[in-house]
């Protein structure tokens, strides 16, 4: 059926004339009201199915043709454009064929799922409508892809949830979260998302006690070098320069209670705040030989049943390895794991006699911050090279406490079902494995004037689960 032309009218025209094309109108009229419409059909021609940011228009248009019956294009056709799933917008509602019968239209796409419902308004054709689809990404831009180790890949190639890790972006640009530093994580071995909300990528950042997994590394690559045999060694054989410090219950600490913060040294660290004075930390970095200091603490409970929070257990953990390796733990971190992962921006401070605070004193980047982290998921592995052993990964990122909460100088958990295993640092700074997951989520904070400690480490807990939740769904997704 040919669809048939609209009336104009001529002012200049006979009345003959007029009342002839108006006779003509009418029987267009009657043709408008038909009980039957002829059958068109809707073929999305190109557009379909497009990933694109959230928010931003796509590169290519929807291109739509309509066909009559005989599969002939038809024009001036009305093409309906409605968006039913998703928050994003097309550049007009309603669009004409033209001669060849094609329509299109420009689709600024919202994030997650969109679709849209294409449909035709016309008198004289009918047609089943089609569905267009599009996925939309978030505004989170593919780290850049640098020389350091680091391959790069989007949240999308990562099988993350779009929206929840969208919501994270948001989140942390809000108010709230003016201490964050950084937020990155890791998925599948690749840096797929790299925020600095109130920094910037080449900040080396203070990492507070992040440092003590660190330097229990160090402990496991002696003891895999022979410089040490094994986590069963006495305390006191490692410091025979202060054999006039022992006693029967110091003569009970061995290496793992040490690692494990049950050596049962006296410490005030958790019960003070650190901005006090009496703190045992400040107390003992002022004594200006914190090893000594700690080695005259009194014992208050017996080594192995009781674990409290000692910075002054990882200070020792720090001369054993200039003990029992001739060199200290800064340098032997560079020659045995720092070189080996490309990291060469990093700080220390000291005490007077050159040994490092390796309780708290590390700094570094938050892209070499995941590689440590990555390091302990590749079970000691990097580029072919076993820079720990697989055994103390293992041995160091399980709870030996009673308490359930505390590996060799690693916090312990499950979150969801899935469990982690994390180097913490006050203030605000993580390294966050979940090895089932092969996720690493790592985030940096302000260590200036900390201020209501309990409500940032809740924000924090917020995004850390946003950001599983977002790798879960996904997991769930391929297992079903």
């Amino acid at each position: 059926m040919t669809k048939l032309k609209k009336c104009i009218s001529r002012p200049a025209i006979l009345v003959f004339t007029i009342s002839v094309l108006l006779t003509h109108c009418s029987k267009d009229a009657d043709i408008v009201h038909a009980p039957h419409k002829a059958q068109a059909t809707i073929v999305v021609v190109s557009g379909n199915n497009q990933i694109g940011l959230g928010g931003e228009q796509l590169v290519n248009p929807i291109v739509i043709q309509i066909s009559d019956s005989e599969q002939i294009p038809t024009e001036d056709i009305v093409v309906l454009f409605e968006i039913i799933k998703g928050n994003g917008f097309v550049n007009s509602s309603k669009v004409q064929t033209n001669d060849a019968g094609i329509s299109e239209v420009l689709w600024t796409i919202g994030l997650g799922e969109n679709e849209i419902r294409v449909s035709i308004e016309d008198d004289h054709y009918q047609a089943q409508p089609c569905y267009v689809q599009a996925r939309g990404e978030c505004y989170c831009k593919i780290p850049d892809q640098l020389d350091d180790g680091w391959e790069t890949a989007s949240i999308i190639e990562a099988r993350l949830d779009v929206v929840k890790i969208c919501g994270v972006l948001d989140e942390i640009y809000n108010p709230a979260y003016q201490f964050l530093y950084s937020l990155l994580i890791i998925k599948d071995g690749k840096l797929v998302f790299e925020e600095y909300p109130n920094s910037y990528r080449t900040r080396i950042q203070p990492i507070a006690s992040i440092t003590k997994s660190i330097t229990s590394a160090l402990i496991g690559i002696a003891i895999d070098e022979g410089f040490i045999n094994n986590v069963n060694e006495h305390l006191f054989d490692f410091f025979p320069e202060y054999n006039h410090l022992r006693d029967e219950s110091k003569d009970r600490i061995l290496l793992k209670h040490v690692l494990s913060m049950t050596s049962g040294f006296e410490c005030n660290e958790l019960d003070i705040p650190y901005s006090d004075p009496r703190n045992d930390v400040n107390v003992g970095m002022r004594s200006g030989n914190y090893i000594e200091y700690v080695l005259k603490k009194l014992v208050v409970d017996e080594p192995g049943t009781k674990w409290n929070y000692n910075s002054g257990n990882t200070m020792l953990l720090g001369g054993i390895v200039k003990n029992t390796t001739g060199i200290h733990a800064d340098e032997f971190a560079e020659t045995r794991i720092f070189t080996s992962l490309g990291i060469t921006d990093y700080q220390w401070a000291y005490q007077a006699d050159g040994l490092p605070y390796t309780c708290c004193s590390l700094s570094l980047c938050s892209r070499d911050m995941a590689k440590f982290g990555y390091l302990y998921l590749l079970g000691g592995w990097w580029n072919g090279e076993q820079i720990v052993s697989e055994e103390w990964v293992n041995e160091s990122t399980v709870s030996q406490v009673t308490e359930g909460h505390y590996g060799y100088q690693w916090w312990v958990g499950a979150i969801y079902g899935y469990d982690f295993y994390i180097a913490v640092g006050y203030g605000g700074q993580r390294i966050i494995n979940v090895p089932e997951l092969d996720m690493i989520i790592v985030h940096t904070s302000t260590l200036d004037n900390v201020e209501g400690l309990p409500e940032r480490l809740e924000l924090l807990n917020v995004i850390v689960k946003e950001i599983i939740e977002a790798a879960i769904e996904e997991n769930l997704a391929r297992v079903e």
